[in-house]
């Protein structure tokens, strides 16, 4: 890195940039789920995107892009959508569903 190449964990240069665009993208996906199944299994009872934030040590505004992502896919819900400030979420049903198959 110092000479501004970008090596692998061996050392050694990557053969070109799209393989190394193709492994940097295939971990930002797995960092993503990883990230998305704690949060999910965070809402164990309704809290605010700040107490999720604390609990699972991410950036708030991290938490709100996947607070969005799993509303839209139904998942969770907010309890008080009407409030600026101190909104709760919760998982719906359909999330509660999946509780056993995340676990695993």
């Amino acid at each position: 890195m110092r000479k501004g190449e970008i090596c692998r964990q061996d050392g050694k240069p990557y053969l070109s940039m799209p393989s190394f665009v193709k492994i940097f993208k295939a971990f930002w996906h797995w960092w993503q789920i990883v990230n998305r199944k704690k949060v999910f299994l965070a809402l164990s009872k309704p809290k605010t995107p700040t107490e999720i934030s604390k609990e699972v040590e991410l950036n708030l505004g991290y938490i709100s892009n996947i607070i969005i992502s799993l509303m839209k896919r139904k998942l969770i819900e907010c309890l008080n959508p009407g409030e600026k400030r101190y909104r709760l979420y919760r998982r719906t049903k359909k999330g509660e569903g999946l509780i056993g198959e995340i676990r695993n």
